[in-house]
């Protein structure tokens, strides 16, 4: 090894920093160079002459403009989406050492990276390394090719291929020199490290040398050749100009496509996260954004690669909102306005301003002080770009609110704006997953409105909104620390205390007084009252469902028995499971047919003869039994079953009528309604469609309907009861006398039979039966006035047999007369009761009235 480099490497191991190493190495650098310069061939001599006329001044100052140049303005080219660097500085220093004196090539090359430094500002320490390596640089191929090359006349292979050889070799060496400054003040290099250092770089010699060497050969080829080589370095920039204006556009491509890609989040931080990237895709200094959205005015401001709300965040420039309806470019030229003052006062030299009322959003988007320099400038190009992005904001924006919207929506209450009963169970299921065993268990207790559906139906839909409204209000204004209040029902409103301090009796007492005061419905006060049930969580398993059906269960309770609180007990539940199992029984046993229809037959007591019967269903359980209608019919009302019952008693007691008809037996049938079939429009077309189906009579079908049902909503009932009538069929008023309904409507209903009750007829078994008895004759009047026959059920004694025989009453029907029986042993009945002198037909028996003819009304309805 040389001395000198020796010493070079005990001074770098021996600097303690690489601060310190870094200069030594500078420093032996420095003086390697110097000391190569000066074995340096003495004088003006050059490799090859150079172009005629060229004067040596003219040649130098070229050649200095072009390393300058060349130095400043590094080309960049992006490959497989990495971007490579290089300069054309070797080409320059190619085409210097060929036609310059070495000296001159060597003296301008650090001139130039000098004067570069300087304009670049680098540190000192960057700056002198660099200028040492590229002293050594440029003596190193000058020392290489003056001692390799004699000077010719012109460029041979054999020179051209030592020129491209020698500097690749110094490249080699130079890139190992970088690379160690890099392990010197990085740490310990990767293989990858070397790879990626030292191929580029072959690269870069390459091209740089062909470069070169083009030039060279123009060069020589006289006036044509310069003439080429101006073209050739025209075109090239130009072409450069033109790939450096693709690969921006594709950046800003790039920029946006990320831009839209960024556009999910919520709230505040995606409108700053996208502010701050329209700051950067515009090159702007600062951003400034004022939204007015569903959630207020947010006002931001991005800097330095941060957003920030106006309000937040220390030495941030406030938010200066431009003059209304202003968009476009505002800068320094403009005349004196409300844009110039808003410009200055804002402290902005040039601004792009965005009217996002445009987009069809409302606020305003503003993009100042171009980076760059103060020659930068905004211009039209960067106006539609800041357009187009102002564009993706809204949208970005608008549906940020929109999905905050719906997702408020799915966990709220649109009335009260509490939350709703999803939103509370997951709240619960938190409570549920917490340890087992607490002292103070979590406490669900259910407040509603008593007798809720009465406020509806009297006072309206409005008058309910305002009242569940006014006592949301007082339940969150209770005083219960940790409570979460939401809505789970209509007229019901659930609370949720984690931990609560007093039972829930006590709590119960803290939640009646929400109906203390009447509740102000305009300009009327309106009492009402509420009734609580409670569930205290246990650790038995259940989930958040179960829990708030618990508490369900026990408002329902409170409200059937008049009290003011339940706390729920594994009583309430009681049946609860057999009853779901009786109902998928029963779903079963409608689906293979298993429910029988039994007949109850009507003695005439004018002529002492069974004239009709009384369809009633049964249901034999393979494992219950006999189960009794009372059980399972308001089982299939509950479950929406009651359709579906109702067709198969209908079809199957219509069709039993046709067969004793066919038989001799003519017999009316009556089929009982419930008040769900009132309800349904299509009743008149499925009754039709039974007794076409059967081929019956319509006047020999009675259809029963009570008078709770019916005069539950007459404005709904009548239309369906006047259709049916209109078919022929007949209709009976079951249970009269123990509803609530007007006497102005019986007039008005399509009825041609009343039912006396069977407590009206049970009663004039009595001793004492004055009451029963001008109860009964009261009814009878009316009837007859009316047209109408009369039946009495639930006769079980010759005594009420009798009594109703004396009072004219036209049919009877009950176990004295005939239990219900199998359609089989009806026949048999009609006869054993045509046979029994105690039926025979009786002097007051009451004759039947002729038909009553259907309203017109009735008429028009049907048709």
């Amino acid at each position: 090894m040389h001395p000198l480099a020796r010493a070079l490497a005990r001074v770098v191991v021996a600097a303690r920093t690489p601060a310190a190493a870094t200069a030594a190495l500078s420093a032996g650098l420095l003086c390697l160079g110097c000391w190569l310069l000066v074995v340096l061939p003495v004088g003006d001599s050059t490799l090859l002459p150079g172009p005629a006329g060229a004067a040596l001044p003219v040649a130098l100052l070229a050649m200095l403009a072009v390393l300058l140049l060349s130095e400043l303005g590094q080309a960049a080219v992006e490959l497989r989406q990495q971007s490579y660097g290089f300069s054309l500085t070797g080409s320059a220093l190619l085409v210097g050492m060929l036609f310059l004196p070495p000296h001159w090539v060597v003296a301008l090359r650090v001139a130039s990276a000098v004067v570069a430094f300087a304009l670049q500002r680098s540190s000192a320490l960057k700056a002198s390394y660099n200028a040492a390596a590229y002293l050594l640089d440029a003596v190193l191929v000058a020392v290489l090719l003056h001692g390799l090359l004699e000077p010719a006349r012109s460029l041979t292979v054999r020179a051209a291929t030592v020129t491209y050889l020698s500097l690749a070799v110094v490249d080699v060496l130079m890139t190992a020199l970088v690379l160690l400054v890099i392990r010197i003040n990085v740490g310990p290099l990767e293989w990858s490290d070397l790879t990626e250092a030292f191929v580029p770089g072959a690269v870069a010699v390459a091209v740089a040398s062909a470069l070169g060497l083009v030039c060279v050969v123009l060069l020589l080829a006289g006036p044509v050749g310069w003439v080429l080589l101006v073209l050739l370095a025209a075109g090239s920039a130009a072409a450069y100009r033109l790939y450096l204006t693709l690969r921006r556009r594709h950046a800003d491509l790039q920029l946006v496509q990320g831009f839209i890609d960024a556009s999910v989040g919520g709230g505040e931080a995606l409108a700053g996260d996208l502010l701050e990237r329209v700051r950067s895709l515009l090159r702007a200094g600062t951003a400034q954004l004022v939204w007015r959205g569903g959630a207020g005015e947010v006002r931001l401001h991005a800097e330095d690669g941060t957003a920030v709300g106006a309000a937040t965040g220390t030495g941030t420039r406030p938010v200066v909102v431009p003059p209304e309806r202003t968009d476009g470019l505002v800068h320094a030229g403009l005349p004196d306005g409300p844009q110039a003052r808003w410009l200055t006062e804002a402290g902005h030299r040039d601004a792009l301003v965005v009217d996002l009322g445009a987009m069809g959003g409302d606020g305003v988007l503003v993009l100042a002080d171009r980076l760059g320099g103060e020659v930068s400038r905004f211009g039209q190009e960067d106006l539609s770009l800041a357009r187009a992005l102002a564009g993706h904001l809204v949208v970005a924006l608008q549906n940020t609110e929109l999905v905050d919207r719906l997702r408020w929506d799915a966990t709220h209450d649109a009335l009260t704006g509490l939350p709703n009963r999803r939103s509370l169970a997951g709240a619960l299921e938190l409570q549920l997953g917490g340890p087992p065993g607490a002292v103070r268990r979590p406490v669900v207790l259910t407040v509603g409105v008593d007798r809720f559906d009465e406020v509806h139906d009297v006072l309206g839909q409005q008058t309910a909104d305002a009242v569940v409204v006014e006592l949301a209000r007082r339940v969150r204004a209770l005083p219960l620390p940790g409570a979460s209040v939401a809505r789970s029902g209509p007229s019901e409103l659930a609370v949720l205390l984690q931990a609560p301090s007093q039972p829930p009796v006590e709590l119960a007492e803290v939640l009646a007084q929400v109906s203390h005061d009447p509740v102000p419905v305009g300009e009327v006060l309106l009492s009402v009252g509420v009734s609580v049930g409670a569930v205290e969580v246990a650790d038995d398993g259940a989930g958040a469902e179960e829990v708030l059906r618990r508490a369900d269960t026990a408002l329902f309770a409170a409200r059937a028995t008049g009290s003011r609180f339940v706390l729920h007990s594994r009583s309430l539940d009681s049946g609860r499971v057999e009853r779901l199992a009786l109902l998928g029984d029963l779903h079963r046993a409608l689906d293979e047919g298993a429910l029988t229809v039994h007949y109850q037959p009507k003695l005439h007591l004018g002529t002492g003869t069974v004239t009709g019967v009384e369809a009633l269903v049964r249901w034999e359980h393979p494992v219950l039994g006999a189960v009794g209608p009372a059980v399972f019919v308001p089982l299939a009302e509950s479950a929406g079953l009651v359709d579906r019952l109702t067709d198969h008693v209908l079809a199957t007691a219509v069709a039993q009528a046709r067969r004793w008809a066919d038989d001799g037996l003519p017999l009316s049938v009556a089929v009982n309604l419930s008040a769900r079939c009132l309800d349904d429009d299509t009743l008149p077309q499925r009754v039709a469609g039974a007794l076409a189906g059967a081929g019956l009579d319509p006047a020999r079908l009675v259809l029963e309907v009570t008078e709770t049902s019916l005069m539950g909503d007459p404005a709904r009932t009548l239309p369906v009861l006047r259709a049916v009538a209109a078919l022929g069929v007949q209709l009976s008023l079951d249970d009269f006398g123990t509803g609530y309904s007007s006497l102005a409507y019986l007039q008005r209903l399509p009825v041609h039979e009343l039912k006396v009750d069977r407590s009206f007829v049970q009663a004039l078994e009595q001793e004492e039966a004055g009451t029963a008895t001008a109860l009964v004759r009261t009814v009878l009047g009316l009837a007859t006035s009316l047209g109408l026959r009369v039946v009495a059920e639930g006769v079980e004694s010759a005594r009420a047999l009798a009594a109703l025989r004396d009072l004219g009453c036209h049919l009877v029907q009950g176990y004295l007369v005939s239990r219900p029986v199998p359609p089989d042993a009806v026949p048999d009945v009609v006869r054993a009761v045509a046979a029994d002198p105690a039926f025979a037909g009786g002097q007051r028996g009451g004759a039947l009235p002729a038909p009553r003819a259907p309203s017109a009304g009735a008429v028009v309805a049907a048709g």
